[in-house]
């Protein structure tokens, strides 16, 4: 069994734009670079939605494939 191992640097940037809305960019600054942007609404404490893009990578053109996620998240103490 054969183990590759791709160590990636990445650079994240984040920006509170409100008190419930936060933008986030992360960028992977190696020789294969790859984006996100996510956009975080926070309702309440316990509720929030996260959109977030993923652009692929721009070196394996053939299998380029972006990504678009919606997220909602619901937190629950017990």
């Amino acid at each position: 069994m054969v183990f590759v191992m791709d160590p990636t640097v990445r650079m994240t940037l984040g920006r509170r734009i409100s008190k419930e809305v936060t933008v986030t960019y992360s960028t992977n600054v190696t020789s294969d670079p790859n984006q996100i942007l996510a956009v975080e609404y926070r309702v309440s404490d316990r509720l929030s939605f996260i959109a977030q893009y993923e652009q692929a990578s721009t070196r394996r053109l053939s299998a380029r494939t972006n990504n678009f996620s919606f997220e909602i998240r619901f937190r629950k103490r017990f």
